[in-house]
């Protein structure tokens, strides 16, 4: 039987975003160089709530912005913040009001 990861509505999730740019910031990791040396690829930590587990074996995560991103579940990339990154980094992940207005206003144009 495989593992599947389970996500409840507002749990603190980690998703390693890809990136590719001249200059990584300070928070890159896994830094190498693009292959013909013009610029490298790197991994950025987004510090992120889950939202929905949705029924296909995705889930739907928000930003501290109010975007909606759709993951697979199976995604390397992203796992449960630990206890360390969730005291660490607790300014980087949204606000829990954020989840709760947003679902006030999806309730409010459905009616």
């Amino acid at each position: 039987m495989l593992y599947r990861k389970k996500f409840k509505r507002g749990d603190p999730v980690v998703f390693a975003k890809d990136k590719c740019s001249t200059c990584p910031g300070p928070r890159a990791h896994g830094v190498h160089p693009a292959r013909r040396g013009e610029g490298y690829y790197y991994k950025v930590d987004k510090f992120w709530l889950a939202e929905q587990d949705e029924s296909e074996g995705k889930v739907t995560l928000i930003t501290r912005r109010g975007r909606q991103h759709v993951v697979e579940v199976r995604d390397p990339r992203l796992h449960h913040a630990t206890l360390w990154q969730r005291l660490w980094f607790r300014h980087r992940f949204p606000r829990h009001d954020l989840l709760t207005s947003q679902r006030n206003s999806e309730q409010s144009v459905a009616m």
